[in-house]
């Protein structure tokens, strides 16, 4: 099991981005202004050549997500191809479309009515350290460029 607990995540293309993932946990994370703040997908087909399909499970199933708060992001939940989601107790602001779903999701289950059983519940202690006292915030700041047109490559 993969989990991504207590992260802040501000202004990406794409916040998470999991293909092929399996029984993943995303909570109690911020997602600030994303595009998308998750993305999670399963490709309908796959090359023949590549190895990888051949011996594993390329499904996309079996994701908790819950306690996060999404604010102001323009997609929440892109959701593809995948299977067996749990969306729960989470908090959205500002969020032009909550989920928007493709392919064929199945098993999907969004709201404080969905169950998950205990052993699957991800145990959360969790104590963030203090900011030091000569940090910097190393975000980028709002009228800067981001994404791949800000890639510089020289010698």
């Amino acid at each position: 099991m993969n989990q991504r607990v207590a992260n802040r995540f501000a202004r990406n293309t794409e916040a998470i981005a999991i293909e092929h993932g399996q029984d993943n946990r995303i909570t109690e994370n911020r997602f600030d202004g994303d595009e998308t703040a998750i993305r999670l997908w399963r490709n309908a087909s796959q090359d023949p050549n590549w190895g990888y399909p051949k011996a594993r499970d390329t499904r996309s199933r079996d994701y908790v997500i819950s306690g996060n708060t999404f604010v102001g992001n323009v997609t929440a939940l892109k959701i593809a191809e995948t299977q067996g989601v749990r969306i729960l107790t989470n908090t959205f602001e500002r969020v032009q479309t909550v989920a928007a779903l493709s392919g064929h999701p199945r098993n999907l289950g969004i709201g404080d009515e969905v169950t998950v059983p205990l052993r699957s519940r991800p145990t959360l202690d969790v104590t963030l350290p203090k900011p030091l006292p000569d940090g910097i915030d190393a975000k980028i700041p709002e009228s800067e460029r981001r994404g791949r047109e800000a890639i510089i490559v020289d010698e």
